[in-house]
C-alpha cells in the first residue's frame, strides 16, 4: 500500500520549487557539460558550443533556457543566468545546491568578519530560519554535517559552522562574485517568504514537478 504523504511534507515539496530544490543535474550529462563550458567560457554562440563539446546541443540549450539556467544576448550568444552559474559551481565542487547555499553564506560571513580582523562563523539557526518551511531541521543539519565531512568546513560549536581559511580564500578567488550573489538571493528568499507561502498554499493540490537535466 503506497505511503501517505503528510500535508506538511507536500507543502515542503511545493515550496522547494521556489528554492530550486526540484532541479537535479546528472553528472556527465550534456546539460552538465553545457553549464560547465559556459561557466569557463562565459558566453558562446551555438556553433562554438557544438565545436567545444563535440556534439549537437540544440535540444539541451532549449531545455536549459526554458528552465532559466541560460539566456541569450542580442548577439545570440548563450550565457549563464545566476542560477545556471550556481548549479555549475555546485557540481564543480561536488556539493548539492543547498550545500552551496550554506557554503556561500559561510564564506560571506567569514569575509565580513575577516576584514576587521575577526573570525566569523555561520550559525545553523540562521539557515533554518530561511528554509524551515521548505526542509526539516534534520535535513538542514545533514547539509552542515556533509560540508564538514567533505572537508570544506569544521564544527565550531554545536550549531555553528566555520570555513577553513585556505578553503575560503580559494573559493572566493574562484567564485567570489557568484557566492555573494547567492547570499543576496537567499536574503531575498527570506524577505519573500510570506508571498511564496501564500502562493504555494493556493496551489497545493497541483501535481509536483521535478526537473532532471
Amino acid at each position: 500500500m503506497p505511503k501517505m504523504i503528510s500535508r506538511i511534507e507536500l507543502l515542503r515539496r511545493k515550496l522547494r520549487a521556489h528554492s530550486h530544490g526540484n532541479i537535479r543535474l546528472i553528472p556527465g550529462s550534456i546539460s552538465y557539460e553545457v553549464l560547465d563550458a559556459l561557466y569557463l567560457e562565459k558566453r558562446k554562440i551555438f556553433s562554438d558550443m557544438c565545436h567545444l563539446l563535440g556534439r549537437d546541443v540544440h535540444t539541451t540549450l532549449i531545455a536549459l533556457k526554458k528552465k532559466g539556467l541560460i539566456t541569450q544576448n542580442k548577439q545570440k550568444q548563450y550565457l549563464l543566468t545566476d542560477l545556471g552559474a550556481w548549479l555549475a559551481i555546485s557540481h564543480r565542487l561536488g556539493v548539492s545546491f543547498l550545500e552551496l547555499c550554506v557554503l556561500a553564506s559561510a564564506c560571506c560571513v567569514h569575509q565580513r568578519y575577516s576584514s576587521s580582523g575577526k573570525t566569523g562563523y555561520y550559525m545553523q539557526p540562521t539557515f533554518e530560519k530561511i528554509f524551515k518551511d521548505y526542509y526539516s531541521k534534520r535535513y538542514i543539519s545533514h547539509l552542515f554535517s556533509s560540508l564538514i565531512a567533505k572537508g570544506f568546513a569544521f564544527r565550531y560549536a554545536k550549531k555553528t559552522l566555520g570555513i577553513h581559511h585556505n578553503t575560503w580564500k580559494d573559493l572566493m578567488a574562484k567564485y567570489g562574485k557568484d557566492l555573494k550573489s547567492l547570499e543576496s538571493w537567499l536574503d531575498g528568499l527570506e524577505e519573500k517568504k510570506v508571498e511564496i507561502l501564500s502562493k504555494v498554499l493556493d496551489d497545493l493540490e497541483a501535481p509536483e514537478e521535478q526537473t532532471i537535466l
